[in-house]
C-alpha cells in the first residue's frame, strides 16, 4: 500500500476542467476517489491525470485490463472496469500505476514528479510519453530529463523546437508555442541570407548569451552578415545599384549619413529594398507588394535631405521603365492633391513631390473610368472645362 495512505491527509486542492469531469464519472463506481485525488500529492495527482488521459484515448476496459495484469500480489481487483481503475488510483503505488499503463519508460516518473499538481491538457500526456519513448526524440527526451521544472510550455518547446536547438538552456527561454515558431522561422531566415552559417555556430552563440538577453537583437546581429536574395527582377546598371547585402547597406549608411543600417531586417524579410542612384546622390526606397511587385516609397539625399527635382523626374521615368509602381497621389490622382489637403487627407510618403507628380498631359491620358469618377466629386470642374 502507498505510504501516502498512512500519512496525515493533505489539505484538499481544487481540480478543474476535463480531469474533474473524468474523476466525477469514475467516483460513481469507486466512491472516495474524488476525495482522494483532491488531497493527493502532486506526484500522485499526475499519475491519476495520466491514467484519465489513457482512458480518454483508449477505453476503460483496456486500461483496467492493464491494471489487473500488471499489478503484483495481493492487488488483484475485480469488478467493472471503472471500479478497477478507481481502486487502483486510490490504493496502488504511483510506480505500479505508471508501469501498468506504459511499462518501463525511462524518465516518466521523474517527469510526473516535476509537473506540479494541476492537470495538463489530455493530449499533453500522450505527447509526454511519446517524447520519452520514440527513438526519433532521443535528444528531446534527454533534455526533458534534465529540466528541473516541467509544464505545458516546456513540453511544447521540446516538441516543436528546431532539432539542432533542443537544449535545456534554450527550452527554458520559450514560454509558448508561438515563441518557438518565431525562433524556428528566424533560424530559417538566417540560413536564407547567410547559408554559410551552421546550426552549431548559432547554438554556441545563443549559449554565450545571458538568460534574459533579447533573441530579437541576436537575430539582427546574424542578419548583419547576410546577402539578400530579393528584387532579383530589378537589374543593376550604370545608373543604379541594388543594396543587396548588409555590408552594402552599412556602407551606404556611412556615405549618406542616414539610418540604412537599421533597415537591414526589413530587406532580409523581403519587405523593403533600397537602390542607390548614381547620377545624383539618392537612395531609393521600395516596398514589397504581392505578385513580386514593388512600390516606390521614398527618395533620400545625403542626411535624408531633399532631392533635386530634375533628378526626381529622371528617377521616376526609370522606375516606371523598370515596372516599379508609383503611389496614386503622385500618379493619376495627383490632380486632386489640393482637394485632398482641403479635406485634411494626408499622403504618408517620403517621395519628393516636386518633380515626381504626373505631368498635366499625362493626367489627361489616364484611364477614362478614373477621370469620370473624379468628375463626380463635388466642387471639381469636369475635364472638358480645363483650358
Amino acid at each position: 500500500m502507498d505510504k501516502l495512505l498512512t500519512q496525515k491527509p493533505r489539505t484538499p486542492r481544487p481540480i478543474e476542467g476535463w480531469a474533474l469531469d473524468a474523476l466525477i464519472e469514475l467516483d460513481e463506481h469507486c466512491p472516495g476517489l474524488l476525495r482522494s485525488a483532491l488531497s493527493a500529492s502532486p506526484f500522485r495527482r499526475q499519475a491519476i491525470f495520466l491514467t484519465l488521459s489513457s482512458v480518454f484515448f483508449e477505453d476503460a476496459d483496456a486500461v483496467a485490463a492493464r491494471f489487473r495484469s500488471g499489478m503484483p500480489e495481493p492487488h488483484t481487483f475485480d469488478g467493472s472496469a471503472s471500479a478497477v481503475i478507481g481502486r487502483m488510483l486510490v490504493m496502488g503505488r504511483v510506480r505500479d500505476i505508471v508501469s501498468a499503463l506504459h511499462g518501463p519508460v525511462q524518465g516518466l516518473l521523474g517527469a510526473l514528479n516535476r509537473l506540479g499538481g494541476d492537470p495538463l491538457p489530455q493530449t499533453a500526456y500522450r505527447s509526454l510519453v511519446h517524447l520519452l519513448t520514440a527513438p526519433e526524440h532521443k535528444t528531446r527526451a534527454k533534455a526533458l530529463q534534465q529540466l528541473d521544472k516541467i509544464d505545458l510550455s516546456t513540453l511544447s518547446a521540446l516538441r516543436w523546437l528546431h532539432p539542432s536547438f533542443v537544449h535545456t538552456d534554450f527550452v527554458r527561454r520559450f514560454r509558448s508555442v508561438e515563441k518557438v515558431e518565431q525562433f524556428n522561422a528566424a533560424i530559417e531566415l538566417i540560413h536564407e541570407v547567410a547559408p554559410h552559417v551552421t546550426d552549431e555556430e548559432l547554438a554556441e552563440s545563443i549559449k554565450a548569451l545571458g538568460p534574459s538577453s533579447d533573441l530579437g537583437s541576436w537575430v539582427k546581429r546574424w542578419l548583419a552578415k547576410g546577402v539578400f536574395p530579393v528584387a532579383q527582377e530589378i537589374a543593376d546598371d550604370a545608373e543604379w545599384t541594388g543594396l543587396r547585402s548588409a555590408e552594402a547597406m552599412h556602407d551606404a549608411a556611412v556615405r549618406f549619413s542616414n539610418c540604412l543600417r537599421t533597415k537591414v531586417p526589413l530587406v532580409a524579410l523581403g519587405r523593403s529594398f533600397y537602390l542607390e542612384y548614381r547620377p545624383a546622390p539618392v537612395v531609393i526606397e521600395l516596398a514589397g507588394l504581392s505578385q513580386g511587385k514593388w512600390l516606390a516609397e521614398g527618395l533620400y539625399g545625403p542626411k535624408n535631405g531633399p532631392v533635386d527635382p530634375d533628378a526626381v523626374r529622371a528617377i521616376r521615368q526609370k522606375l516606371e521603365q523598370a515596372g516599379i509602381l508609383i503611389p496614386a497621389h503622385l500618379g493619376v490622382a495627383s490632380r486632386f492633391n489640393k482637394a485632398a489637403k482641403l479635406m485634411h487627407i494626408s499622403s504618408f510618403s517620403s517621395l519628393n513631390v516636386e518633380g515626381f507628380e504626373m505631368e498635366p498631359d499625362d493626367v489627361l491620358d489616364a484611364p477614362p473610368d478614373i477621370l469620370e469618377l473624379a468628375e463626380l466629386l463635388g466642387g471639381i470642374e469636369p475635364l472638358s472645362a480645363l483650358p
